[in-house]
């Protein structure tokens, strides 16, 4: 205890690109970093290549990660010298490191981690993923499916008030108000030529008090004043008489020409008000009750869409649906399918382990389709020939639960280049540790193990 395995853990997790760090900066320091470098078999750099090269990287012999931790929280990730984002550390590391405590021989108890280590023991973890994808995948459709029924329902019942909205606008012609406005300005113009030229002809001639009936009745008693000086004044009436009468028929054609339709002006008043009002109700004015009526044919046509989205998505629903059934029976069947042989190397490894007498079993049934398939596992542990097998959580103790840990993954070569073991023997001891230290070593010659214990038996084991 004290010699600084957490602290090397730490700063392992820090550099393999660890959202929550643990790591802290020296009091008095402005930064600290760690750098891990990784050298791979020549077998083995080609793969590297091409995984690096989707970020652009190079790699030569071998692979430098570093990050670096300000004072002030902010941290800075590099691959090969070059700054990148901590998620392209993270998704690196992925591939080059592995962490398993004792935490994980603890979650063996749950069916799902069960589940989980059964697949990357077949090495069937793209096939999980797949169908955990499209079990999100047609979930997520059901839920969108749902909101568009709902839409649909809420659309339907909206449709009616919007039919009736739009129908009332369009009765009452809401694209002619400008053009009705237009006809009255005209016929107002229209009504002022009429009036007045009716006037004026009414003050010409219309009656004995009009100006040609008394100009007429004043020429006839012009008789009566001398005739040298009648005849100039004869002239002059005469004349104006003349022009009066070209008034009175250039003022009656006038008139006529513009005769003022006393129903088509108030039938278009009546319309106009009919709109007004409807502005007002519409709470816009009346100018903008055209573009009202197309908002309101646009919003009509989605909710007709909206009734058809729930359609379209059932299908893709269901699609989905027969999609991720069909990848959970697939992987169902390769799961069944690696399990005897799964169980035959198990039970090697257990005998190296020091659990000679143990067996392991996988029970396989089916459950309702979930994120991991269809798949029901329970893994079934008995610790000596004449007990039955039981539930796995539920009988063994936690040195045993570390020992099937390792049992389970030196069963299969599915490795990263490095795997980390922080305290996977804890519960062990004496002859127990000793077998988990020479396990250990056997599968250190497959993949380098960094492991952290408190039990000599194990650490005298590592090169």
């Amino acid at each position: 205890s004290g010699a600084g395995k957490s602290i090397v853990l730490d700063a392992l997790a820090f550099v393999a690109g660890a959202s929550r760090a643990r790591c802290q900066v020296r009091t008095g320091a402005d930064s600290g970093s760690v750098e891990a470098e990784f050298v791979f078999p020549e077998a083995e750099r080609a793969t590297w290549r091409s995984l690096l090269a989707r970020y652009d990287l190079p790699l030569e012999e071998d692979l430098v990660l570093s990050r670096k931790l300000d004072k002030n929280g902010k941290t800075r990730c590099f691959v090969q010298g070059r700054l990148v984002p901590r998620t392209t550390l993270a998704e690196l590391c992925a591939h080059l490191i592995e962490f398993s405590d004792q935490g994980d021989s603890h979650a063996l108890r749950s069916p799902a981690a069960q589940l989980r280590l059964l697949d990357v023991c077949l090495g069937l973890e793209v096939f999980a993923d797949a169908t955990s994808r499209a079990y999100d995948g047609w979930r997520t459709l059901t839920t969108k499916c749902d909101v568009a029924r709902q839409v649909s329902d809420e659309a339907e019942r909206r449709r009616d008030f919007l039919e009736y909205q739009l129908g009332e606008l369009r009765s009452a012609g809401v694209e002619d108000y400008a053009a009705l406005q237009e006809r009255i300005a005209e016929m107002a113009d229209a009504r002022g030529i009429h009036d007045a030229c009716r006037d004026l002809k009414s003050l010409l001639g219309g009656g004995e008090q009009a100006v040609l009936s008394r100009l007429t009745d004043a020429a006839r008693r012009l008789i009566h004043i001398p005739e040298s000086e009648r005849v100039l004044l004869e002239g002059h009436l005469n004349r104006a008489l003349d022009s009066l009468h070209e008034l009175f028929q250039e003022s009656r054609r006038l008139e006529t020409g513009h005769d003022f339709p006393e129903r088509e002006a108030a039938a278009i008043e009546e319309q106009l008000v009919t709109l007004r009002d409807l502005a007002r109700k519409q709470r816009v004015t009346p100018e903008e009750l055209g573009a009202r009526a197309g908002a309101l044919e646009l919003e009509l046509e989605e909710a007709r869409r909206a009734r058809e989205r729930p359609l379209e998505l059932e299908e893709e629903t269901r699609s989905a649906r027969r999609e991720a059934e069909r990848l959970a029976v697939e992987l169902d069947e390769k799961r069944r399918a690696g399990a005897n042989q799964l169980e035959k190397r198990v039970a090697v490894e257990l005998q190296a382990l020091g659990l000679k007498s143990a067996r392991l079993g996988l029970r396989f049934g089916e459950t309702e389709l979930g994120p991991q398939g269809i798949t029901h596992l329970e893994i079934a542990y008995a610790s000596h020939p004449s007990a039955v097998g039981q539930p796995l959580g539920r009988i063994a103790s936690g040195g045993e639960l570390g020992r099937v840990l390792l049992a389970l993954r030196w069963a299969t070569e599915v490795r990263r280049p490095l795997l980390v073991l922080d305290e996977i023997d804890a519960g062990s001891g004496g002859e127990a540790a000793t077998q988990i230290g020479e396990s250990l070593k056997r599968a250190a010659e497959l993949g380098q193990l960094l492991a952290v214990t408190h039990w000599p038996q194990v650490a005298s084991r590592a090169a």
